[in-house]
């Protein structure tokens, strides 16, 4: 019904939109500190999603492992951003200014469970092919009918977060003046 195959050019069109919006949020929100840094390592998560893809696609199975490593890695720079910032202040201003202007929006926590979802339907979409290929079931109806739009979704959400993100805090700066920061919009 809904099966990567019926819509391969609807789904990668979808799949393939996020590092131009990724790009166009990092511009948006190029002011503010934390979209920037956000914004930054999202695109560069991007780029090795993009670079891996076809090889793990060529992969079977494991490639639904891949996929949920991939979902653990753009859950981290919501979840771990502030933890590398207070690594890095020492040997950075850039960082400092992050740790010290650290926040999560409600658009991040969204951004979260929208990934949670992804890792969710991977594993469970794992776990039924596993058994296919183990002649246990007969057949995968997750993945021919639910997996596909689902990762539409994921993707869709994503793209509209970030650019939320990068919207909601575009007039937001932090600028250091005489070693104090102040919030100018």
């Amino acid at each position: 019904m809904f099966s990567y195959e019926n819509f391969k050019l609807f789904y990668d069109l979808i799949e393939n939109m996020l590092l131009p919006l990724f790009l166009i949020a990092l511009c948006i929100g190029w002011k503010n500190i934390n979209v920037r840094y956000l914004m930054i390592v999202l695109v560069a998560l991007e780029v090795l999603d993009n670079t891996t893809y076809e090889i793990a696609l060529g992969w079977g199975n494991p490639y639904y492992i891949w996929s949920m490593l991939m979902c653990v890695l753009f859950i981290f720079p919501v979840v771990g951003r502030r933890l590398l910032a207070e690594r890095l202040q020492s040997r950075s201003a850039f960082f400092r200014q992050v740790n010290k202007h650290y926040y999560v929006s409600k658009q991040e926590g969204a951004f979260l469970f929208v990934h949670f979802i992804s890792l969710l339907i991977n594993l469970v979409t794992y776990i039924e092919v596993t058994l296919y290929t183990h002649y246990v079931i007969d057949s995968y109806p997750i993945r021919n009918n639910l997996y596909s739009p689902v990762q539409s979704f994921v993707h869709i959400a994503e793209g509209i977060l970030v650019l939320t993100i990068a919207n909601r805090f575009r007039k937001e700066r932090y600028e250091t003046t005489n070693g104090a920061a102040a919030k100018s919009c």
